[in-house]
């Protein structure tokens, strides 16, 4: 439980410092691809395939009018300290036909089951110093996407947000707060 407070007190420490952080960041962000197709089907979250019923059944718990990003990568130039991900966010605002914003968070348990992270806490995932890349081994799903067009586009964002922490030294941490953008449309030409 002291474990927990302590990380989380970094974690908020670290947050509060990004409006202070350097332009020039440690971690980067990409997505496999920056286009995504938003499709007529309700999708199961990687969380949802990885806890299954005792009958073995899969929940479809990602609304129609879905899409997925199949992999994000997250590169760090230097690897001395783990880095905590407090949550992967996936936000398109509304805009145009866009009839409402799209917001798709991935944090705790539904963040942890979109890769293989170490991780020591039920709220954050963890990727151990001395990882210079590491790649998501399940796509990030969003459903619910909302037109008034039959055709549309909308342009968005794929946030990380968390803090690099000494695993010597918990106090000499920096906080990390990246994107990358995100195009999403229905046009399946």
């Amino acid at each position: 439980m002291v474990a927990m407070l302590r990380w989380t007190l970094i974690l908020i420490a670290a947050t509060q410092m990004l409006s202070c952080a350097q332009d020039e960041t440690n971690v980067e962000l990409s997505a496999s691809t920056s286009e995504v197709k938003v499709l007529p089907i309700a999708l199961a979250s990687c969380y949802a395939m990885q806890t299954p019923a005792d009958d073995g059944t899969i929940t479809t718990d990602i609304s129609a009018d879905s899409f997925e990003i199949p992999t994000l990568t997250i590169s760090r130039k230097e690897t001395s300290k783990n880095l905590i991900i407090s949550y992967i966010r996936v936000k398109v605002p509304a805009f145009g036909s866009l009839k409402e914003s799209v917001d798709c968070m991935f944090a705790a348990e539904k963040l942890r089951a979109l890769g293989s992270f170490s991780s020591s806490s039920l709220y954050q995932a963890i990727i151990p110093s001395g990882t210079a890349s590491f790649t998501t081994d399940c796509p990030l799903r969003c459903g619910g996407v909302a037109s008034t067009d039959l055709i549309y586009m909308a342009s968005g964002t794929v946030e990380l947000v968390g803090a690099e922490v000494d695993p010597n030294n918990s106090s000499n941490s920096t906080g990390v707060k990246i994107s990358v953008p995100i195009t999403i449309t229905n046009n399946l030409n």
